[in-house]
């Protein structure tokens, strides 16, 4: 590859980035409004998508420790955003449920990103939607291989 090309490369992935973090610090800030921390937010995300969902399923997941899901699944269940539950099938296992009031703290994160996406997305078509979909997708299985499905599962 050459010096053209890497500075082409590098600028791709600076503004992957910075489309990434520009949507993730206006969904923060609405979110801290809130009383809901980066993390909690990324637990309420697959709480909401998939239940009950155990603790290790939720640091698989997120990527985060799990010292930090457990601090984080106390914090939340004070609020009374989530509930744990010892798993009937293995004792072992703490299934984790959003409550009714989690699930309309989640409801009003996911429509706050919906109006991100919908600023974000103006005046771009379907086809570049699908092209940017078809690279960032060739993006994830180049870095992660096989791995890929098993992170968007």
């Amino acid at each position: 590859m050459d010096y053209e090309e890497r500075g082409t490369l590098n600028k791709l992935t600076a503004k992957i980035n910075d489309v990434s973090k520009i949507f993730n610090d206006e969904l923060n800030a609405k979110c801290a409004t809130m009383g809901i921390t980066p993390a909690t937010r990324k637990i309420l995300f697959y709480l909401s998508s998939k239940e009950p969902v155990n603790q290790l399923y939720i640091v698989n997941k997120t990527k985060l420790k799990a010292p930090t899901i457990s601090v984080s699944l106390g914090r939340l269940e004070k609020k009374g955003l989530v509930r744990r539950e010892t798993c009937d099938i293995d004792m072992r296992n703490i299934d984790v449920y959003l409550s009714d009031k989690g699930k309309e703290v989640d409801d009003e994160i996911k429509e706050y990103a919906e109006v991100i996406d919908e600023k974000m997305m103006k005046d771009i078509t379907q086809e570049e939607i699908d092209t940017c979909m078809a690279v960032l997708d060739k993006l994830m299985v180049n870095i992660l291989g096989e791995d890929y499905y098993y992170f968007y599962e």
